[in-house]
């Protein structure tokens, strides 16, 4: 009877078609591994890229949450956490992005979702910005066909950005 009903929730999962009475009371490293093993396998490489991600910084901050005490504040916080763990915007945005994914999951309350929502990106967002050498700039103009070599001059002179 057991492996009966475990057969019916498993499909159903896999139809996104359960919902949990007690779906706001569960933590959230219950529902990332129901997350990791139903829906991420076979979907997302996820132990190449976000499965890593999850372990490192998502799962310690809020592991032990229930998915009702996940909210904007809490979000928040998360963002602050990792910027004070010395991660650069980009790399925050990234695991903001990865969190929102997972509360897109139908097994997600809806109300963990629009909270989740809320949160901003990280604006001015440091971008690396390059400058070419000397001996760069005299290769480019070098090797450009000679219609463009004035066009590349004037952009190299005044400090053209692609933007």
């Amino acid at each position: 009877m057991a492996e009966k009903i475990y057969e019916t929730v498993k499909a159903k999962i896999i139809l996104n078609q359960w919902f949990p009475e007690n779906q706001n009371n569960i933590t959230f490293s219950e529902f990332f591994n129901h997350y990791d093993y139903y829906y991420a396998k076979g979907r997302i490489h996820s132990e190449r890229s976000i499965n890593p991600a999850i372990k490192k910084w998502i799962l310690p901050f809020f592991g032990e949450l229930t998915l009702s005490e996940i909210d904007t504040k809490a979000v928040d916080s998360f963002q602050s956490y990792l910027i004070s763990k010395g991660l650069s915007a980009i790399s925050v945005n990234k695991y903001l992005v990865i969190l929102k994914a997972m509360s897109s999951w139908n097994m997600c309350p809806d109300s963990v979702l629009s909270m989740v929502r809320k949160v901003k990106p990280l604006k001015n967002v440091n971008k690396r910005l390059r400058y070419l050498s000397k001996e760069e700039c005299l290769t480019l103009i070098n090797v450009c066909a000679e219609h463009l070599k004035s066009i590349v001059i004037t952009a190299l002179l005044t400090e053209m950005r692609k933007s």
